[in-house]
């Protein structure tokens, strides 16, 4: 019996390496989508719904059919608390297949990814979106890592970023790196200097962005486990592969098979 509680810890030890998780403190958000599962958003933070008072619940609307991933009314923006963590985006109520899959739209392997938008850490005036690479003969798969600059895993992980991209880029590879977070584990900040630096000290040379407190790739994730890995294909922009931990040695052949 020993033997087996000892061997079942261990197994526990292992999977818990695989993704990074930093403290249970609530990140900022201004409706109710910006929260996974289980979660609404109330004064300002994500709160577990059960926390919630009812007849203080925030009255928000979601809407998920559009490429950009959609944006609450006038009215709920309204009353809802400011923050700075949301990029602003600009809603597509009739999307055109000729610019972007009309959908629907999901965040599971096999459905066609909303139009991520992001700014750059460089320069947060420039913007970079999937719909800028849909049909583009000269990228084909998408490599998206997002990390946090606490997570131990994410820095293994960013190591083998730049070597990938050069092996892979001429056969149509694009890879991006979106960091959510700075040192300061739950904290939710990220800045553009900081940022900067963390991609300075891996010389990528492919897009490096910004997504402070994950306001947008929390749609696809687990916002307590990174890195998040996803590969997106551009043709129809659906998600091939999506994984929250460290990355398996397999991930080049899928990459080198969807290239060939």
């Amino acid at each position: 019996m020993k033997r087996i509680c000892f061997v079942f810890s261990i197994t526990l030890l292992w999977a818990a390496s695989l993704a990074c998780s930093p403290a249970n403190n609530p990140l900022p958000c201004n409706q109710d989508y910006n929260c996974v599962s289980g979660e609404k958003c109330y004064q300002g933070f994500c709160t577990p719904a059960d926390k919630v008072p009812v007849s203080n619940t925030e009255t928000t609307t979601e809407t998920t059919n559009t490429p950009d991933g959609g944006t609450p009314d006038s009215s709920a923006a309204e009353t809802a608390p400011e923050t700075t963590n949301n990029p602003e985006t600009t809603p597509e109520t009739t999307p055109n297949p000729v610019d972007y899959p009309a959908g629907p739209y999901g965040a599971d392997v096999g459905e066609v990814s909303i139009n991520i938008d992001l700014e750059t850490c460089a320069d947060p005036s420039k913007r970079v979106s999937l719909k800028q690479y849909f049909k583009d003969n000269g990228v084909k798969v998408l490599y998206l890592s997002v990390h946090t600059g606490w997570c131990p895993s994410c820095k293994s992980q960013a190591q083998t970023l730049e070597p990938i991209y050069q092996k892979y880029k001429a056969k149509g590879l694009m890879v991006w790196n979106i960091m959510t977070e700075d040192a300061n584990a739950g904290g939710g900040k990220i800045t553009s200097q900081y940022c900067v630096a963390h991609g300075a000290q891996y010389k990528y040379t492919f897009p490096l962005l910004r997504d402070e407190g994950s306001a947008l790739m929390r749609k696809f994730f687990d916002r307590n486990a990174v890195p998040l890995t996803m590969l997106i294909r551009t043709s129809d922009m659906k998600i091939l592969y999506k994984l929250s931990g460290s990355i398996p040695d397999r991930i080049e052949g899928l990459i080198a098979t969807e290239l060939q």
